[in-house]
């Protein structure tokens, strides 16, 4: 019974996942206001309830670096040269760091609406899977692996290329607030290169 129940979700969610991140990706590339996607995130409440996606265009890290400045500071620097240049020079390494990885410092959440059919049928099915006695851990890994290869399927068909991404984008999986760096890890082994996922590893360590 609760093996039949589990397969029958995941059956259903893959399907339905596959359907809306087609969508999704449909509708970037017709979005005017869209350049150039340098990382794309699947990004989901704790759970995987609530899901949607984040992205990162370049003009995201140029308006993060100033963001901590307070304007009345900004207004006083206006005409000092020097002094505008040491207060407004690039952010360290580590903040650029987490700006590149962490969905939630991303301009772009969830703009588009794609996800609603998905997400209805998660709500309509966790509790019943819990109450089956199926646990959090093994829903969660199933539907991480489907993300994924639904993920994989789009990078395959060319979705992810120029000129809507970059070369190399980052790719992921993420819950809101980082609740989750083990989801984060391990999307990340599967759908990036070894540089990218160095800087998720970095990224980890320097905020767990």
């Amino acid at each position: 019974m609760k093996t039949n129940l589990l397969q029958e979700f995941l059956d259903n969610f893959r399907k339905s996942f596959d359907k809306d991140i087609l969508d999704l990706f449909s509708r970037l590339k017709e979005d005017s206001k869209i350049k150039q996607i340098e990382a794309l995130c699947i990004y989901s409440a704790g759970g995987f309830r609530s899901i949607g996606y984040a992205l990162r265009q370049d003009e995201d890290l140029s308006s993060n670096k100033n963001n901590s400045l307070d304007a009345e500071l900004l207004a006083l620097l206006e005409g000092h040269s020097d002094l505008e240049q040491m207060f407004c020079s690039p952010t360290s390494d580590n903040s650029t760091l987490y700006s590149q990885v962490c969905a939630d410092e991303w301009s772009n959440i969830n703009d588009i609406n794609c996800f609603s059919d998905t997400n209805a049928l998660v709500d309509s099915s966790l509790d019943q899977l819990y109450d089956a006695g199926v646990g959090q851990q093994t829903i969660q890994t199933e539907i991480l692996n489907i993300i994924v290869s639904s993920f994989d399927s789009m990078i395959s068909k060319g979705f992810v290329s120029k000129p809507l991404f970059v070369s190399d984008p980052f790719l992921s999986v993420q819950f809101s607030g980082s609740t989750n760096t083990n989801i984060l890890l391990e999307s990340s082994k599967r759908l990036n290169n070894p540089s990218w996922h160095q800087k998720v590893e970095q990224f980890i360590k320097e905020n767990s």
